[in-house]
Formats: structure tokens, C-alpha cells, sequence
């Protein structure tokens, strides 16, 4: 089971969008800055687990950049784990 942490500054992409975690609240909760449109707003965070586990949230990080249907990688930063965890995901 991977362990999921949406932390401040924390970015993915969700149904063709950019989000960047603005800041963490009480009861598993999360402000999220949408980065495509604009605009701010309070997502409880077992909706975001449910997503990833749906398929359809995908991190951004070092060493991967999520384009629009598949992530790219930026070989330089990529480790053996980094791969392995694409793998899993796609």
C-alpha cells in the first residue's frame, strides 16, 4: 500500500489540470490552488486518495513532469524508484 501525504506545495494534476496544495486544515482537509484556471478551493483529502487510486490524479515531482495524458521524464532526476512508482501508476 503506498503512503499518500498532500503537503504543502505538494502539485498534481487532476482531469487535465494543474493543483498546488496551498495549505493543510483540520479534519483531512486541503487548500488547493487550481494552476490552469485560477481560483482556490477546499478538497477533503479521501477524495484526492480516491482519485489517485482511480486513476485519475497524477503526481508531479522531481524528475517527473505530468503532461496531459502521460508523464514525461526528465532522465537527470530519475531514480530506479522514481520508474518503478511510474510503473505501478500507469
Amino acid at each position: 500500500m503506498a503512503r499518500l501525504r498532500f503537503t504543502l506545495g505538494t502539485r498534481y494534476r487532476r482531469h487535465g489540470a494543474a493543483f498546488l496544495v496551498r495549505e493543510t486544515l483540520a479534519n483531512a482537509r486541503v487548500v488547493v490552488e487550481n494552476l490552469t484556471c485560477g481560483g482556490q478551493e477546499v478538497t477533503p483529502i479521501h477524495d484526492l486518495v480516491a482519485a489517485w487510486t482511480a486513476g485519475t490524479l497524477v503526481f508531479e515531482g522531481p524528475g517527473l513532469r505530468a503532461g496531459t495524458d502521460n508523464l514525461e521524464w526528465t532522465p537527470e532526476a530519475v531514480t530506479p524508484a522514481d520508474r518503478f512508482r511510474w510503473v505501478v501508476l500507469s
